[in-house]
């Protein structure tokens, strides 16, 4: 969302960054670093260049057995060097890692680690303040919750503040950056037809999904990703959780 915001500013559009939590980063801020294809780090490394965008595409595609939006996909790979290095460009620090766990020794080096794993949350702080500077405005604990639109054309965005003050906002376009459901526990169970351990800040409650889909946007696929699963013991036993996870490896 902040990476969002800062480049539609610099790129011309009038821009309101709209944050449900208290402060900026969301996920990101839990997360070592991203990842990256042909980045200027993974260039200085010598590592850029030994396997290609299709290459990982396609290994991707094979590992979710092809349920994935391939599209989308592709375009992340695609532009994922070149976004580590506007972040870069614009405050981050990264160092190239290649590959952060012995799990992964065998897979493509992409990992670019945050330089200072004890100022991720600083590093969104620059981003944001070179957003304010460029003329962008900020609203914190402020959650969107309804989308505007006439004739298949968006047209504003209704968010609700933490004091209950309703923001009405006229504007030609939205950027949905909300994240998934997981800290939604019906939706969860709903979507997936079991409950999970989650993986969320607590506000990623599926803000975007209901707001579009309120306005006529159809429902895509919903796929998890059952991350790490290599044992069953120790998952909250005796919640239930223990015994899928169990049933899965």
């Amino acid at each position: 969302g902040v990476t969002a915001a800062l480049a539609a500013q610099q790129n011309g559009a009038k821009t309101i960054l709209l944050e449900k939590a208290a402060s900026v980063g969301g996920v990101s801020i839990i997360a070592g670093g991203p990842m990256g294809i042909d980045s200027k780090d993974q260039q200085e490394a010598g590592v850029a260049g030994t396997f290609t965008i299709q290459q990982v595409w396609r290994d991707w595609m094979d590992y979710n057995c092809w349920l994935c939006d391939g599209t989308l996909f592709y375009n992340l790979f695609k532009d994922s060097g070149a976004t580590v290095d506007w972040l870069e460009e614009n405050g981050m620090e990264f160092i190239f890692m290649g590959n952060e766990q012995a799990a992964h020794a065998e897979g493509y080096p992409t990992y670019h680690i945050y330089a200072d794993q004890e100022n991720k949350y600083g590093y969104y702080q620059t981003l944001v303040e070179k957003f304010t500077e460029a003329g962008g405005e900020v609203y914190l604990q402020t959650a969107g919750y309804e989308l505007k639109a006439e004739n298949d054309a968006i047209t504003g965005i209704k968010a609700r503040q933490a004091d209950g003050t309703i923001l009405d906002i006229a504007c030609k376009a939205v950027c949905l950056c909300t994240g998934g459901f997981a800290a939604n526990e019906e939706a969860v169970t709903s979507e997936v037809g079991f409950h999970l351990e989650e993986f969320s800040t607590g506000t990623q409650t599926g803000d975007g999904a209901a707001m579009s889909q309120a306005i006529g946007a159809g429902k895509g696929k919903s796929i998890q990703q059952l991350h790490g699963i290599t044992s069953f013991s120790g998952i909250r036993t005796g919640s239930g959780e223990d015994k899928i996870a169990m049933a899965m490896y």
